[in-house]
C-alpha cells in the first residue's frame, strides 16, 4: 500500500484535531527536533484558511481558541507555546507575513504579557493564527 501524501495527511490531522477544515496546506521544511539524542524527522506544514466542518476528536485535543499571530512571540516567550515544531512553524508564518509598521513593532518591543488561553499547554499552528491547546 502507498504511503498517505504529506500534504493530505496534515490536512486530515487538521479535521480530526481541530474540527476545521484548511483551505490550503503546503509543505513548509522537514526537521530533526532532537538530533544527536534521537532520531525522529519530523515534517512541517502551513495551513492558510479555515472552515469548520465538526467537532474536534476530545481524545486529541482539549480546546480551541483562536488568536492573532502577533500574540505568538509573547506567548513563546511566555511559555505558552512550548513544542519546538509549533515554535518553528509559528516562526515560519511569521516570516512569511508583509512587514509593515505595526507588525515591525510587534517585533522588535520586547514581550508582553498575555492572557494564558492554554497556559502550561502545547499550542498548534494554524492558518494565521495558532489554534490548538493540548
Amino acid at each position: 500500500m502507498a504511503a498517505e501524501d504529506g500534504v493530505v495527511a496534515a490536512a486530515r490531522e487538521v479535521v480530526e484535531e481541530t474540527g476545521y477544515k484548511p483551505r490550503s496546506v503546503e509543505y513548509v521544511m522537514t526537521f530533526q527536533p532532537i538530533i544527536g539524542s534521537a532520531d525522529s524527522e519530523q515534517q512541517l506544514y502551513l495551513a492558510r484558511g479555515a472552515d469548520q466542518v465538526g467537532s474536534p476528536d476530545g481524545h486529541e485535543t482539549g480546546a480551541i481558541r483562536w488568536f492573532p499571530l502577533e500574540e505568538t512571540p509573547a506567548m513563546i516567550a511566555d511559555g505558552q507555546i512550548l513544542g519546538a515544531a509549533t515554535i518553528i512553524g509559528v516562526q515560519h508564518a511569521l516570516l512569511s507575513m508583509p512587514r509593515s509598521a505595526h507588525w515591525a513593532g510587534v517585533l522588535e518591543s520586547s514581550p508582553h504579557r498575555v492572557p494564558a488561553a492554554c497556559a502550561g499547554k502545547d499550542v498548534t499552528d494554524a492558518p494565521g493564527r495558532a489554534q490548538a491547546c493540548r
